[in-house]
C-alpha cells in the first residue's frame, strides 16, 4: 500500500519533478560536463511532464529563462549573438540545439589545448643532458618502454 501510494501519486510524481527543475545547478564555470548536466536536467523533467500528461508547449518562456539564468555568462553571450530576431522569444528547441554545439566547441577546444600542452617542448633544466620515455603498445596488449638519454653529443637507447 504504502508503495502504491509513492510511486501512483502523480500530484507528488509531478511536484517532484517540478522541485528536480528549479533545483538544477547554477553553472559558475563553462564546462561540457556542466551545460551537458544542465541541459539533460531540463530534459528529462519535460520528458516526464509529458509521461504525466502535463502539457509544456507554453513553457518555452519559462524554460529558457531558466536555463539561462544558470548559464556561465560567456555562454549566455554566445547564446545572444546566435539569436537572429532579438524580440522575439526564444523557444527551447533552438536552446536545445545551441548547448550541445557549445558542448562540440569546449570539447574540441580543450583537445586542442591538452595536445598543445602534451606536444610543447619540454623544460629542462640541463640542457646538456635529455632523459625520454617513449611508451610503445604493440596490439593494444604488450606495453614495451624505452628511456632515451640524449646529451649534446650522442643519443643512448
Amino acid at each position: 500500500r504504502n508503495f502504491k501510494e509513492t510511486y501512483d501519486n502523480p500530484r507528488r510524481l509531478v511536484n517532484d519533478q517540478l522541485k528536480s527543475l528549479f533545483a538544477l545547478p547554477f553553472l559558475d564555470k563553462e564546462t561540457s560536463s556542466g551545460l551537458k548536466s544542465l541541459q539533460r536536467g531540463i530534459n528529462c523533467c519535460l520528458t516526464a511532464m509529458s509521461t504525466y500528461d502535463i502539457s509544456t508547449r507554453s513553457w518555452d518562456p519559462i524554460i529558457v529563462f531558466m536555463c539561462i539564468q544558470r548559464l556561465p555568462s560567456p555562454t549566455v553571450s554566445l547564446w545572444e549573438q546566435s539569436i537572429k530576431v532579438k524580440s522575439a522569444l526564444s523557444l527551447w528547441k533552438d536552446l536545445d540545439i545551441f548547448l550541445p554545439e557549445r558542448v562540440q566547441t569546449l570539447d574540441c577546444d580543450l583537445r586542442s589545448s591538452e595536445s598543445t600542452k602534451r606536444f610543447s617542448e619540454p623544460k629542462i633544466k640541463t640542457p646538456m643532458l635529455l632523459l625520454l620515455r617513449i611508451h610503445l603498445v604493440f596490439f593494444a596488449r604488450i606495453k614495451v618502454t624505452f628511456y632515451v638519454l640524449v646529451t649534446a653529443s650522442k643519443v643512448y637507447l
